[in-house]
């Protein structure tokens, strides 16, 4: 479960700061996205753990977490199959540099 919620975390992070962003500020919105994410979103989960886990076992908190991720993969999963799949050639970057890698020819 872990593999695939962390995964495209940061791909959807660094894909949305990108998208919606103001000229040159990218980074920052991803800096803040990923402090709230691992600063709040860790602490709060942490708190949430904490409860089920004293309130009922190591099996039930695992269960509720797994069914958690498995609802968010159906969502995910659905959400992939009705929105459309934007060309390449209309990626806009709202301004900010995206650099390109070009390969060097040797010799």
């Amino acid at each position: 479960m872990h593999f695939f919620n962390f995964g495209i975390l940061y791909v959807l992070i660094a894909q949305q700061a990108l998208e919606i962003a103001p000229s040159g500020l990218s980074g920052t919105l991803q800096g803040i996205v990923y402090g709230t994410s691992f600063g709040l979103g860790r602490g709060v989960g942490l708190l949430i753990s904490l409860f089920i886990y004293t309130r009922m076992t190591k099996r039930y908190l695992f269960l509720i977490y797994a069914l958690f991720n498995l609802v968010g993969v159906i969502i995910y999963s659905i959400y992939c199959l009705l929105s459309k799949r934007r060309s390449s050639s209309s990626f806009n970057t709202n301004g900010n540099h995206i650099f390109k890698l070009v390969p060097h020819k040797l010799g």
